[in-house]
């Protein structure tokens, strides 16, 4: 009798497999989010039957009789999902063989009402995908489609936040733990490309051993050469006052290929968060500081703690430094490498002077 019970319960503790919706709507450009939507749907509905039918079709080829048949009971009772592709698009973007017969990625008035009906089926064994990835074209029928029940997801590109927050979820899902300014340093090193950054954390995560949190040393090795790195670790060696540090690291990168433009960047938006950090209340939380000047919170504690070698005095001299070499490297000096090894040569001097 307690084995049995114990049984049960067991039983009883497994979850199912998530039934996947009747309708769901992939909308955005962003064609990785996109991808990994469309397969959540299929994945699910493979779990709760491996032998899912999985149809692929054209939004313009999706008629109503065509509709009709998916809905209709299968004879082997088994799930179906079917992804429509290229709703809102037109003939030559809907066709990818430049084929002149595609037909226009707009659905009938009818297929939009069966739809609508069979998005309320909340215990579906068909499901449909529609993906929409073509700004406001067909936005009208994907607002039709949103009068009844659908799943709508949501894959328009990331705003600037919005690629940290990817890369800090990607290794939240990949178990790893990270330091906080792994996301902005990864971003900058791997650029706003999701599938870039997807593959960049993955590959962090198996190259660098599992016990220990992945910090943006780890970030900088992996993406070593990268001229955007290479200009911030200058930027960094300059305002924590390790001069010789900065030329070597000068020296490297521009062989490496940096250019002069690409490290005053750095510098710039480096002393922009020292002066930001300047102003920021330290009655406040870091958090709520940090939020008060536009600084991340971990911006902020970087930025205070190089904050101690600078006066308001040596800030300005620095800045002065910083817009002539700016204006060298861009033209106006014949040996753009010297002119970067003369701008940190003052900086260097800046900040002694206090």
């Amino acid at each position: 009798m307690t084995a049995t019970r114990g049984m049960l319960n067991l039983m009883s503790s497994h979850q199912s497999p998530p039934i996947p919706p009747a309708l769901t709507l992939v909308v955005g450009s962003e064609e990785l989010l996109s991808d990994r939507a469309v397969s959540s749907v299929v994945n699910n509905a493979r779990l709760i039957d491996h032998q899912s039918d999985v149809r692929e079709v054209s939004a313009g080829d999706l008629s109503f009789s065509a509709v009709q048949e998916f809905l209709s009971p299968s004879l082997f009772s088994e799930r179906r999902v079917v992804v429509v592709r290229g709703l809102g698009m037109g003939r030559a973007e809907e066709a990818d063989d430049g084929d002149e017969d595609s037909t226009s990625g707009s659905l009938d008035e009818r297929v939009v009402t069966a739809l609508v009906d069979h998005s309320k089926d909340v215990l579906p064994d068909v499901h449909f995908v529609l993906v929409h990835r073509n700004g406001n074209s067909g936005r009208g029928q994907l607002n039709a489609l949103k009068k009844g029940k659908p799943t709508v997801v949501d894959c328009k590109s990331p705003t600037r936040k919005g690629y940290t927050d990817f890369v800090a979820a990607e290794f939240a899902s990949l178990h790893r733990p990270i330091t906080a300014d792994v996301p902005d340093a990864l971003v900058l090193a791997a650029g706003r490309d999701l599938r870039a950054l997807a593959a960049a954390c993955g590959q962090l995560s198996a190259d660098y051993p599992a016990k220990g949190r992945i910090d943006r040393k780890a970030v900088e090795t992996f993406f070593a050469g990268r001229v955007e790195v290479d200009a911030f670790a200058i930027a960094d060696a300059i305002l924590s006052g390790n001069t010789a540090q900065a030329l070597v690291a000068a020296r490297q990168a521009v062989a490496g290929g940096a250019t002069g433009p690409a490290i005053t960047a750095a510098l710039a938006f480096n002393f922009r968060n020292l002066i930001k950090a300047s102003s920021a209340p330290r009655s406040l939380p870091l958090d709520q500081a940090a939020a008060a000047v536009g600084l991340r919170d971990w911006q902020l504690r970087k930025a205070r703690g190089q904050l101690a070698g600078w006066s308001p005095e040596s800030v300005a001299r620095a800045l002065r430094a910083l817009a002539e070499a700016d204006a060298d490297v861009k033209g106006a000096a014949v040996d753009a490498g010297y002119a970067i090894e003369l701008m940190i040569i003052k900086l260097g001097r800046a900040r002694r002077a206090g």
